[in-house]
């Protein structure tokens, strides 16, 4: 008698022994070696140059002489808003290229009515303001940070920081 019930069931065993053999005997193909190191798909860049200015009222000084007081309505609507606008379609790394225009001033550099001022507004910790220049001499004071300038002094006559150049 046959070890096996039947020879088809014997020759089905058989070739399926053989077919799984086959297939252990397969080496994996690939179409292409893919890339060693990756690289990303968008340049992240560090630092906000790349970013447009926001603007912010919330430290503008209500009081002070570089304050409220100081701006006209037609301050505000002719010479402030247009050119506030204008920045808004620039970067931070564009505006700062007019560095003599647009730049960071030391607190050790302002007027003495300005120092005191900061003082009174509790902002006597800061290192630096940031000063647009509008035109001729005004100038809109604040603190850059980020892309965020918040605005705090508008100095239609350039007293905040005078200049040495006569």
């Amino acid at each position: 008698m046959l070890p096996w019930p039947s020879i088809t069931a014997a020759f089905r065993v058989r070739i399926r022994l053989e077919s799984v053999g086959n297939k252990t005997n397969r080496t994996p193909s690939q179409r292409e070696t893919p890339a060693s190191v990756k690289k990303p798909t968008a340049n992240q860049p560090t630092g906000t140059n790349h970013l447009t200015p926001v603007w912010r009222f919330s430290i503008f000084d209500q009081a002070g002489p570089y304050g409220r007081c100081a701006i006209t309505e037609e301050h505000a609507w002719s010479d402030i808003l247009p050119k506030l606008q204008n920045f808004e379609s620039m970067t931070w790394g564009q505006i700062e290229q007019a560095e003599k225009q647009n730049h960071s001033v030391l607190v050790k550099d302002l007027c003495s009515v300005a120092t005191k001022r900061l003082e009174q507004l509790s902002l006597d910790d800061l290192d630096q303001l940031f000063r647009f220049r509008l035109s001729g001499k005004q100038r809109l004071w604040g603190i850059r940070e980020a892309n965020h300038f918040k605005i705090l002094w508008w100095d239609p006559e350039h007293e905040v920081c005078p200049s040495s150049k006569k």
